[in-house]
């Protein structure tokens, strides 16, 4: 089977670093934390678009658990997939 396009040549992926351009940039936003629910998913607010999301923890917050409550403001990130699930990133002070 052929490709209609080339790849790339030896010397562009080479200046590549790995991973580079595989993920997509994703959006970050300030949220509320609304509901609490099992499993550490958590139910924001997103302050500029008024939407309701789900968030999980993300990697270290996985690990160094915070406990959060209603009301507490969040920096998440929504998936590029689906925009009604994303990550929490961290806790916002204030």
């Amino acid at each position: 089977m052929e490709r209609d396009r080339p790849i790339g040549t030896e010397e562009e992926r080479l200046d590549r670093k790995p991973g580079e351009g595989v993920t997509p940039t994703r959006d970050l936003f300030r949220a509320t934390v609304v509901e609490l629910m099992p499993h550490a998913i958590v139910r924001v607010m997103l302050d500029n678009r008024k939407d309701i999301v789900l968030v999980h923890a993300s990697g270290a917050r996985q690990k160094n658990f915070v406990r959060l409550r209603p009301g507490d403001l969040v920096e998440v990130s929504l998936s590029p997939h689906d925009p009604g699930r994303g990550r929490l990133l961290r806790v916002l002070e204030g």
